[in-house]
């Protein structure tokens, strides 16, 4: 029986739902670099030993939060032949990923431990090819861009809403 709010006469709760989800994952384990290894320039191979032990160091926790908002609404689809009316719902949902739009780190570069930089610039042998480069600034610049991958972060806030029809 519903005992929730009533406006105007409508019991506006009624088939009505709230979801929040809210994950928390703990720093997955990769193994880090002893060395700077060129992760953004194509064709070249560089292994490098490991530091520590394979799988030793951790990536940052992750919070994965989404809000779920919905409400069912009873339509009338038609009649059949014999007068009886052909039910059907309708659904609008509002949904929300990652409502806190927490920035979640996936991967990371095995030598510095960061999404954003592998730390070949910096390196001896990185600033050495920057030396041996045409354009040094285009080179620095080129390399920067190419490794911001958006594959190493979570996706941000994404916000959708919906209506479905259930018949």
């Amino acid at each position: 029986e519903y005992n929730g709010p009533v406006w105007k006469g409508k019991k506006i709760f009624q088939n009505a739902g709230v979801a929040l989800t809210l994950n928390a994952i703990s720093g997955l384990p990769y193994t880090a670099n002893a060395d700077p290894t060129p992760n953004a320039q194509s064709g070249v191979v560089v292994r490098s030993p490991i530091e520590g032990t394979p799988f030793g160091s951790r990536l940052p926790w992750q919070l994965q939060n989404d809000l779920n908002i919905y409400k069912n609404v009873n339509v009338t689809l038609g009649k059949k032949k014999d007068g009886q009316p052909i039910p059907g719902q309708l659904r609008f949902m509002f949904w929300v990923q990652n409502i806190l739009d927490v920035q979640n780190i996936r991967a990371v570069h095995p030598y510095t431990g960061s999404p954003s930089d592998d730390g070949w610039l910096a390196s001896s042998q990185g600033r050495e090819s920057i030396r041996a480069a045409i354009d040094a600034q285009s080179f620095v610049d080129l390399y920067n861009v190419a490794l911001q991958n958006p594959g190493f972060y979570g996706l941000p806030r994404r916000i959708r809403l919906s209506v479905r029809l259930m018949f």
